[in-house]
């Protein structure tokens, strides 16, 4: 737009570094008649010397020792390092798209300073905000748990509300305070999560910040046009590269570049080439579990169980039994800790799920006295939680009949190695009862012991796997 000095400056600027997507243009659904009472300038930070674009004017980042996905936030965060030319910026999205232009009213506040964004609309923390980012696989849980582990003994964790959306933000950016936080905040985004909501309530929190919401939500909002995360033109946050590469392992171009490849030609085919998720694990740790590898003992069996229970938790309802099998020894459940992996296991599987539990000793297990009636509905899931392993054959007797006839899984987590001929009689007697069985026998880990404890995740998957 063209300069007036006696107007009031503002710049809209955008970040697009790595093979992530097309450059967007934010004004092409703008009505032609619209107009601003801002002298507005449009920059785009990049790393690609190619772009072009009619509205953007463009300053590289081709030079900064960063991965593509933390350069784009040092912008993000620290406009005052960037945009020292203006006392306004309004950071956007690149596939942000504007309803009507910034006008001067926008800038208007009844603060010392200017920082204005949306609220989320669903969620209201971080915790929250930790689990639906690890839900569609777009961070490591290790990584967010170590997050929220260092920001719970600052401050609880339920305190650092509401969540703030950070897809488009207006500030005065030259305010020693916006300024503080935004180191703040880039210090977090170095440190921990690439997901920078994780970290920007917290450091609003941490720098003494504030900041104003805009009325209503982005997807109710007068300036700007909801935004579509997920679309064929983008590579996701939880795209995998390394996969995507062995995938397409006979094209050069795929192996140098996976990102650039997959927006030429990989998402014409359908596949999403999505990392996997680590929900359970970091269910594992949200709930205290140590099915996972955050908490002690750490048995390191969240990844391979979620890859067990994943196909039933996308079905539209079933019914699951959690078998409590109360042992002895330095291996067994203790209470909490079997506690702890129900609310985990019902959690992950979800409302649709209908569970049952049922707890016994493992003498009442070894004696046989526990029968069980046949049901005629049965179940598509049985966990057995703290199974002695030399205890399976008895175990799978008493399951027999509660077991659906169609389809279903038997999953033991076992707190003493099972014997390999006990597996494969349970795999004979399921061959024979259902006619299919796949069988599956892995270890797990102790905080305890020095080795795995063998043969202590035990699947078998009837009616076909």
């Amino acid at each position: 737009m063209s300069s007036n000095t006696s107007r009031t400056r503002l710049v809209v600027y955008t970040v697009l570094t790595g093979s992530k997507e097309a450059l967007g243009n934010p004004l092409a659904q703008l009505p032609p008649d619209a107009s601003s009472d801002l002298d507005i300038d449009f920059v785009c930070f990049t790393d690609n010397r190619a772009l072009s674009s009619p509205v953007w004017s463009f300053r590289y980042l081709d030079r900064l020792p960063l991965p593509p996905e933390k350069a784009s936030r040092r912008p993000k965060a620290m406009p005052q390092d960037y945009l020292p030319e203006w006392e306004y910026s309004l950071y956007i999205d690149n596939i942000v798209l504007f309803k009507r232009l910034p006008q001067a009213a926008d800038l208007r506040t009844e603060r010392p300073y200017l920082f204005k964004l949306f609220k989320h609309p669903t969620r209201s923390n971080p915790l929250q905000e930790a689990e639906a980012i690890l839900q569609i696989g777009y961070e490591k849980a290790e990584r967010v748990a170590a997050q929220l582990d260092f920001y719970a003994k600052l401050m609880p964790l339920e305190e650092i509300t509401p969540l703030s959306t950070c897809t488009v933000m207006l500030r005065q950016h030259g305010h020693a305070q916006v300024q503080g936080f935004g180191r703040t905040w880039w210090e977090q985004i170095l440190n921990f999560c690439k997901r920078d909501q994780m970290s920007f309530d917290f450091s609003l929190k941490s720098s003494g910040a504030a900041v104003e919401y805009f009325p209503g939500t982005m997807g109710d909002s007068e300036l700007v046009y909801k935004t579509v995360n997920m679309h064929a033109g983008r590579v996701l946050a939880n795209f995998d590269p390394v996969r995507y590469g062995w995938m397409h392992r006979d094209d050069p171009e795929a192996r140098r570049d996976p990102r650039a490849h997959y927006l030429k030609a990989g998402q014409h085919t359908g596949q999403d080439y999505a990392a996997r998720s680590e929900l359970l694990e970091f269910l594992s740790y949200r709930y205290g579990s140590s099915l996972g590898n955050q908490v002690a003992p750490r048995r390191n069996l969240a990844a391979p169980l979620q890859l067990l229970l994943q196909p039933y938790r996308l079905e539209a309802q079933g019914r699951m039994l959690i078998v409590r099998v109360l042992a002895e020894g330095e291996t067994a459940f203790d209470a909490a800790e079997a506690g702890q992996a129900e609310v985990v296991l019902a959690t992950f599987m979800g409302a649709k799920y209908e569970g049952v539990r049922l707890e016994l000793t493992s003498a009442q297990l070894a004696s046989g006295t526990i029968r069980l009636q046949p049901d005629a509905r049965g179940y598509e899931l049985v966990v057995l939680l703290g199974l002695p392993g030399e205890l399976l054959t008895q175990a799978y007797a008493m399951l027999v009949p509660v077991l659906t006839a169609a389809r279903g899984l038997l999953c033991a987590i076992a707190c003493t190695p099972a014997a390999v001929m006990d597996v494969a009689r349970v795999e004979q007697a399921m061959l024979q009862l259902r006619g299919s069985c796949l069988t599956g026998v892995q270890q797990s880990l102790h905080d305890s012991l020095e080795q795995p404890l063998r043969n202590s995740l035990l699947s078998f998957e009837w009616g076909g796997g």
